[in-house]
């Protein structure tokens, strides 16, 4: 979700793509589809560039666009032998892969910069960064935002 109020999704099908909708369900449209996506995984948008991140675990590759589909590019110096999800933070794109069993971390805009952070002895599933800062006390016009951010310092009024 987007503070526009949308959501992201993709789908395996037989017709393969990335879409949005409202949060009620309203206005669905694909907008990344084509015989170049295969299984597109999970997503996640980058706050700082508002793009939006996947994985496709058939073609091993990730990629990104922009909030509607364009300006799409592949992270083609990323090493991907079998991703699988996704998360971005900051400077850095983390994922799952299933050859390897690992989390891996790479800069988000080159692929570049790459480290394995985690090795396991199975393959890893969902993936997700969480990080608090005081950045996001800048934030205040999300109600979400200003009811726990009021919990958090005590006041529940």
């Amino acid at each position: 979700m987007t503070p526009t109020g949308h959501l992201y999704y993709s789908d395996w099908g037989n017709k393969p793509h990335i879409g949005k909708c409202g949060l009620d369900g309203s206005g669905r449209r694909w907008f990344i589809h084509s015989k170049s996506i295969g299984w597109p995984n999970g997503l996640s948008l980058c706050q700082i560039t508002k793009r939006l991140f996947w994985v496709d675990a058939k073609l091993d590759i990730v990629e990104s666009c922009d909030r509607d589909g364009g300006n799409r590019v592949q992270l083609s110096k990323l090493y991907a032998p079998h991703p699988f999800a996704i998360s971005v933070f900051e400077d850095f794109v983390y994922w799952t892969d299933w050859m390897t069993m690992a989390i891996h971390r790479a800069h988000r805009l080159t692929g570049l910069q790459h480290s394995v952070l985690l090795n396991s002895s199975h393959r890893l599933m969902g993936l997700q960064v969480c990080a608090f800062t005081d950045r996001l006390s800048t934030v205040t016009n999300i109600p979400c935002f200003r009811i726990s951010s009021s919990l958090l310092q005590g006041d529940v009024s």
